[in-house]
């Protein structure tokens, strides 16, 4: 796949994340062709790498449109997510006081600051940079390199689905995680990682309100 349908990949998963386009818009490849000045070809690739991700649907005779991920796939990405972070957790039971573990501490400590100062939890890119850097704990290239997709791709559905006002503020859950295995409760870590995880999902909202009726040039300029 060319770099210019990764940008063009790029474009249309930040208007998704935005909001400016929501589930169910429909994606004709000749409007992309005409907002961002590619061929049909390169959009096309864009709307296949799209639909990898599961942010795209296609349609037998009906082009493609933002795909309304099903709570089942949501829900079956996170149960992932926890199993591979709570063998990561057992990893960095061994490493307190390293400099991965001093990295974690600096980060969970910033999310606490930044939640404070915007008066609701960071955006789901910053906090996903902790999950991220937990499971290098395992030093496994192949585990670390599949564990970041699937941050990535629930980072979007976060920024898609989840509640802005959440009841439910998730800002110190990485700094009690860390303190449960700095007292050497392992099982109480893992017990807060996946009520973590069980909380996102409970702040989703099915239904996605767009920020403004855009037409598909105006959504991707």
């Amino acid at each position: 796949m060319s770099g210019r349908s990764h940008q063009v990949a790029k474009i249309i998963r930040d208007a998704i994340v935005a909001r400016r386009l929501v589930p169910g818009d429909k994606l004709p490849e000749r409007e992309i062709v005409e907002a961002i000045g590619v061929s049909r070809v390169v959009a096309r690739q864009a709307l296949i790498r799209l639909s990898e991700e599961g942010l795209v649907a296609w349609h037998e005779n009906r082009g493609a449109s933002v795909a309304r991920p099903d709570l089942g796939e949501i829900i079956a990405l996170f149960d992932a997510l926890t199993t591979i972070e709570q063998g990561a957790l057992d990893k960095l039971h061994g490493a307190i006081g390293s400099e991965l573990w001093h990295r974690l501490r600096r980060h969970a400590t910033a999310e606490i600051g930044m939640s404070c100062d915007l008066g609701h939890d960071p955006e789901p890119g910053i906090t996903a940079n902790f999950h991220i850097m937990l499971v290098n704990a395992v030093r496994n290239r192949f585990i670390i390199d599949f564990h970041e997709n699937l941050v990535r791709r629930a980072t979007v559905f976060s920024s898609i689905f989840r509640l802005e006002s959440s009841s439910s503020p998730l800002s110190h859950d990485h700094a009690k995680i860390l303190d449960a295995i700095e007292e050497g409760d392992l099982p109480r870590a893992k017990d807060l990682l996946e009520k973590h995880y069980t909380a996102v999902l409970r702040s989703y909202s099915e239904e996605v309100e767009r920020s403004t009726a855009l037409s598909i040039r105006e959504a991707l300029s």
